[in-house]
């Protein structure tokens, strides 16, 4: 879906991807998709940024103990690649 709404989105970096697929994940409207900023789990079962992003789990991993996310603030264009430990608790999109 990133690389459908930001063409400039290399799958392959990481960090800061793209120029706004981030906005466009808001808006919901060009994707039909639209991101609710449900932060995250901790690793101790805590929840934090509630309201000021949306952390989703990528269908690939990292490694044994790390799985790929990607992450949209609110108040930045860009998507945040990386890799996070599986025992966080994240999003994940469900397509049908």
């Amino acid at each position: 879906m990133e690389t459908f709404l930001d063409p400039t989105i290399n799958c392959k970096n990481w960090d800061w991807i793209g120029t706004n697929a981030g906005q466009k994940i808001k808006a919901g409207a060009i994707s039909g998709f639209e991101a609710l900023y449900a932060g995250h789990r901790t690793y101790n079962g805590n929840f934090g940024n509630f309201g000021l992003n949306a952390n989703f789990w990528s269908s690939s991993l990292y490694n044994i103990d790390d799985g790929i996310t990607h992450t949209t603030y609110i108040d930045y264009l860009k998507i945040y690649r990386k890799n996070i430990s599986k025992l966080r608790g994240y999003s994940v999109r469900c397509i049908k």
